[in-house]
């Protein structure tokens, strides 16, 4: 390395080693790359190692700092297209070590030691991660990076050195020779440990997150201090529920005065400084302000004045404070910046259900931000502001016509803007709603004379379609100055095919021509309400992010499978399809077909007619009828459909991960009506999806055969998990994303919260006796830890179980063979 080192002597010998590694590689790609990762990396090792004889074993005399500049630069550079996980890079880790080494780069080294204990610690080997960090400061003290005390700090209370961690960060926020930023997350962990071990008071925890606001102002210092605020909120409020009369007003007013605003503010300041946190900080600020100023409202309306009050904290006075600096967080003031639009515009569902607020004041605030919001990303708001308009809430399409489109179109170049998208929107709902007969035999989708009207805009109008990509923002990009909406694919024309759907609204299928000359297909459903599916995706969204940030999940890859649904009215929507998916009760008659084995409906129907005639029992029908003739097949699907080892292992994880993180979001909103055609197979990866989520809120346990199952798990979904059944990934899979969206809890019920304001076609008819905040109420004591699973006659659980107790009750009362039985029989338990 030095000139005169073994890499200059040895070139032979590294071309022997990569022979062997390329032999090796040869016989082992036949299986796929996945197990043949292990030998690419050995020859990227030894590229690396060729690199570093070329730049310094080959130039002669004493090396220059240049030369190692740019050998660590390489180095580095090359290993960040490597896979991010502990097999691909711990090796080329130990390799680069030993090169920094041998020419007395120590800081490289130590570096080197930090990335390494920071894999480990991403996989979970805790232990392990402690004795590479241990590496650092036992050798190369001198040139420790200060994030070694963070990611030490973290490893001790990884490995259930809680006091030691604490300590370890208290003494350390005080050395003066670390970055301020280091000082402050040291004393943001240091807080938080202490509240865990419940030694701190609530003052002492505020004046703790203050001093570390005051050595530094960073976002995860103010979410922190907003989240404790958030909670003494919260207990202050449920607290004052319990009073009665002006002694209930008198403490709900002084919970919002002291921690509700202080809450929002402090949100707002997180939201200021980044968007790391902006999954939890926006709902939660946007839901703490419309709460509180409905509250204050009232109170001022009832003319409420707290006792001892000298004119300077009426209820008045506080929700004016609290408008004011909303303003200032939505719209900015003097010369205060506001939050970033890219982080506003996906606040923009929320924003928009609580446009008929109590408030004046807040419902004029709303409805300026989503106004600037649509001058600023036009096409993608529209998809979400029209649809209101079209709807058939008075109050609400009103306030849309009149306060958010009116001032929208008074900007000369948003007049064709708006009328492109009128007319897009009628001509689709028009689409939407022909009758099925007038695609039949030779009609045409183009020959329509709406379809002809509209596709003569296209050309100029150079509208986005509802697909996922399209209507998702990208926040680092609107953060740095770019457009958020970095997927631009328009609409071009309607292809002539369309198929009908064989379901009872008969949806039609049909194909869009984009201006890339890609066809996208999309399903165009009437008469029936696509709010619970839009609310469904948003949840998915939600937890797919609070996913990233949880080690556990993101080390395993949890995602929820999402499409796009863009309502065009209220029983009107278009819905992005996913291509090569079939449906579970496809795959398994497949299955049963080929196996020779399966329940015919004839059969069925024969001995479901003789439990009607009471002649048989429901449960001997299942468990000695149909259970023999129908035995678990799904298994067979797996090995045939992924014929490499590999391929098939992934697919079964990739099965068992999906139906796992299906499952739980379904029981948090008592999603129901999960029969073999609302649950999808992608046939490419054995990945699960879920569709149709009309069935929410536990509406299934009202229907004439009630629902008893939380979440479909039957023997064939059993079966595809391999010889442990639910007992093992699925479990631990279920119990991993319970946890997080317990942790998520205030986020996910802001998203479902917004319904109450946002209300259901069936919620808001007269003959409905459905009470909306009674079901919303259920899904948040599911997320506390009280299941409520279906009894007769209904009862409320009593106490609240742990993440591992109420999985192993949900997995062991969905899989029950006395309630699979007592299912509606087309539900078909035996699929």
């Amino acid at each position: 390395m030095d000139g005169h080192g073994p890499l200059d002597e040895n070139v032979a010998t590294l071309e022997k080693q990569r022979w062997s590694v390329v032999l090796a590689l040869h016989s082992n790609c036949r299986e796929g790359y996945a197990q043949s990762y292990n030998f690419v990396v050995l020859s990227h090792a030894l590229a690396d190692l060729e690199i570093a004889g070329e730049l310094l074993g080959k130039r002669g005399g004493p090396l220059k700092k240049a030369d190692l500049n740019e050998l660590v630069c390489v180095l580095n550079k090359r290993m960040e297209s490597t896979e991010f996980s502990l097999e691909g890079r711990e090796p080329l880790l130990s390799l680069h070590r030993s090169i920094y080494r041998s020419v007395g780069l120590d800081k490289e080294v130590a570096d080197t030691w930090l990335k390494n204990a920071a894999l480990l610690r991403d996989a979970g080997f805790y232990d392990a991660a402690w004795s590479a960090i241990q590496q650092v400061n036992i050798s190369h003290v001198s040139h420790v990076d200060s994030s070694y005390y963070v990611m030490a700090a973290d490893l001790l209370r990884d490995t259930n050195n809680k006091r030691q961690a604490i300590d370890f960060a208290r003494l350390h926020s005080q050395n003066q020779n670390l970055p301020a930023a280091v000082r402050s997350e040291l004393k943001v962990r240091t807080t938080k440990w202490t509240l865990e071990v419940g030694s701190q008071t609530p003052a002492e925890v505020i004046a703790s997150f203050q001093a570390a606001l005051n050595v530094y102002e960073s976002e995860d210092v103010h979410y922190n201090l907003a989240r404790f605020y958030d909670q003494l909120y919260t207990v202050a409020s449920e607290g004052s529920a319990g009073r009665t009369g002006s002694q209930h007003t008198a403490a709900l007013f002084e919970s919002i005065k002291q921690y509700a605003i202080l809450a929002v503010q402090h949100y707002g300041k997180a939201l200021l400084i980044g968007f790391a946190t902006v999954s939890v900080s926006l709902p939660r600020m946007l839901t703490l302000w419309f709460d509180s100023s409905t509250d204050l409202q009232k109170m001022a309306a009832d003319t409420f004045s707290p006792h001892g009050n000298k004119g300077d904290a009426t209820p008045d006075r506080v929700l004016k404070e609290l408008n004011i600096m909303m303003e200032g967080y939505l719209k900015g003031y003097g010369n205060a910046r506001p939050i970033a639009s890219a982080i506003l515009v996906t606040a923009l569902p929320q924003l928009l259900s609580r446009i008929t607020h109590n408030c004046k004041d807040v419902v004029l605030l709303i409805t300026k931000t989503v106004v600037n919001l649509m001058l600023q990303f036009p096409q993608p708001c529209l998809w979400m502001v029209l649809p209101i308009a079209f709807g058939k809430q008075k109050a609400r399409s009103d306030v849309v016509k009149t306060q958010i489109i009116s001032v929208f179109k008074q900007h000369e170049q948003n007049q064709k803007v708006l009328g492109d998208a009128f007319s897009i929107f009628t001509s689709l709902m028009e689409l939407c709603n022909a009758p099925p007969a007038n695609f039949t035999g030779t009609g045409k989708i183009r020959k329509m004379p709406f379809i002809q009207r509209v596709e003569k805009i296209f050309p100029t109008a150079n509208f986005i379609l509802p697909t996922l990509a399209n209507l998702t923002p990208s926040i680092p990009a609107g953060i740095h100055g770019d457009d958020p909406y970095t997927v631009r694919t328009t609409f071009h024309h309607f292809d002539d095919k369309v198929d009908i759907m064989s379901s009872l609204q008969k949806p039609k299928k049909i194909q869009i021509h984009t201006n890339e000359g890609e066809e996208v297909s999309f399903l165009c459903k009437a008469k029936d309400e696509p709010r619970k599916d839009i609310r469904m995706m948003e949840i998915a969204a939600l937890m797919n992010t609070c996913f990233l940030n949880d080690p556990d999940a993101y080390r395993r890859g949890f995602a929820l499978r999402r499409y796009c649904i863009a309502a065009l009215a209220d029983d009107c929507a278009m819905i992005e399809w996913v291509n090569k998916i079939e449906t579970l009760r496809h795959v398994v008659n497949n299955c049963y077909l080929l196996d020779g084995t399966g329940a015919r409906i004839s059969q069925v129907k024969t001995w479901y007619s003789k439990v009607e005639s009471k002649e048989l029992k429901k449960m001997d029908m299942f468990t000695q009828l149909i259970l023999p003739a129908a035995p678990p097949v799904l298994h067979q699907w797996f090995d045939r459909r992924f014929t490499n080892n590999q391929e098939w292992f992934e697919a079964r994880k990739l099965y068992t991960k999906s139906t796992a993180l299906w499952s739980i979001a379904g029981h948090i909103v008592g999603l129901g009506d999960r029969h073999g055609e609302n649950l999808m197979l992608d046939v490419r990866t054995g990945e699960m999806m879920h569709v149709d989520f009309a069935c929410m809120f536990d509406k299934g346990e009202t229907l004439e055969v009630p629902e008893r199952v939380r979440f479909r798990l039957t023997q064939n979904l059993i079966d595809g998990m391999g010889i442990i059944g639910a007992d093992g990934p699925f479990r631990s899979n279920c119990e991993i994303a319970l946890r997080v969206q317990v942790k998520s809890k205030d986020a996910v019920m802001s998203v479902v919260e917004t319904l109450l304001y946002d209300p259901l076609v069936e919620w808001t008819n007269t003959r409905s006796h459905v009470d909306p905040k009674h079901l919303i109420q259920r899904v948040k004591r599911r997320l506390d830890g009280y299941l409520d699973l279906f009894s007769v006659p209904p009862q409320r659980d009593t106490l609240s179980l742990n993440i591992e107790g109420q999985v192993s009750k949900l997995i062991s009362h969905s899989s029950a063979l006395e309630n699979l039985s007592e299912m509606y029989v087309w539900w078909m338990a035996w699929v």
